[in-house]
């Protein structure tokens, strides 16, 4: 891969309402530890500051220079970051609310990781995870889960056509064109089903407070950090209608009791909107959104 003719290239259109402009906000600088997600002969990338840009007209951001499609694919089919037992607040919300509604039935999560969210799923949901990372489908398939390998379209033949939820946790802000890519999930959903999305918000009150300095924009990986405005119309273009949106504190919770004790306040709080209060009082990582669409 590091004889690639371009390995690299730059954002110069919104990938969220496709505006022909982005502007420079600021130099930033790429976290050290990539978590695994940059093969180690790439890190020297991430040494050297980036640029953020913004578009004026939705708020959407990004990096200007970005890997290439074939360099990214080469990035995941290598990490195991993914094959962690790790659990957040976004999946645990998601589960509660798809588990109450009786249309769920077939669910596809994609970039699954190991698949732990899977287990979070009712019974009478059949659940499959869909993953990129060879590491990640191996933890996930000893642990008895349904995971597979997304072929060249994104999706797998051993897949139902369609199914009535889609999920992404911590995907979308991945993928270089995000249009695309979520209009032909899209179409794997029945009329009527879900697609659930956690990403991070790049018109929170955190992510703008923090500027060039947001931690979120440390991981060579985020290429798309959306606005709520920005992913409404991604969605609108995708011929999809935004059901609700609902900030959240970005936690990882691994699973144990201990764990979810210490999360019980932040996630009461949040159930009753009060997490202004907990943004003052106790600085979440970052604040992220549910996108529930349909």
């Amino acid at each position: 891969m590091t004889g690639s003719v371009a390995p690299f290239d730059f954002l110069d259109r919104c990938f969220a309402c496709a505006g022909d402009q982005m502007e420079a906000i600021g130099a930033f600088r790429y976290l050290r530890d990539q978590a695994g997600f940059v093969p180690d002969e790439w890190l020297h990338w991430c040494r050297a500051p980036g640029m953020l840009v913004r578009c004026p007209s939705c708020g959407s951001q990004g990096p200007r220079r970005r890997p290439s499609e074939d360099l990214l694919r080469a990035w995941y089919e290598r990490q195991d970051y993914a094959s962690g037992e790790l659990v957040s607040e976004g999946h645990l919300r998601a589960a509660e609310r798809l588990n109450a509604a009786s249309d769920i039935r077939t669910l596809v999560d994609v970039g699954t990781g190991a698949g732990s969210f899977l287990d979070k799923l009712a019974p009478g949901i059949t659940a499959y995870g869909l993953e990129p990372s060879r590491a990640s489908v191996e933890q996930g398939r000893a642990r008895g889960r349904k995971l597979l390998r997304p072929d060249g379209g994104g999706w797998s033949r051993e897949l139902p056509e369609k199914v009535d939820a889609i999920t992404l946790f911590d995907v979308i802000e991945h993928v270089r064109d995000p249009r695309p890519f979520l209009a032909s999930l899209a179409k794997r959903v029945v009329p009527g089903g879900r697609i659930v999305l956690f990403t991070g918000d790049a018109g929170s009150a955190w992510a703008r407070r923090w500027n060039v300095r947001w931690w979120y924009h440390g991981y060579a990986g985020h290429l798309s950090c959306f606005s709520a405005r920005g992913m409404e119309s991604l969605l609108g273009d995708a011929g999809l209608q935004m059901e609700s949106i609902a900030p959240l504190i970005y936690a990882d919770a691994p699973v144990s009791l201990r764990n979810q004790l210490r999360a019980l306040p932040s996630r009461l709080l949040s159930r009753f909107g009060a997490l202004q209060f907990v943004d003052a009082v106790l600085p979440p990582v970052a604040s992220c959104s549910i996108l529930a669409a349909r």
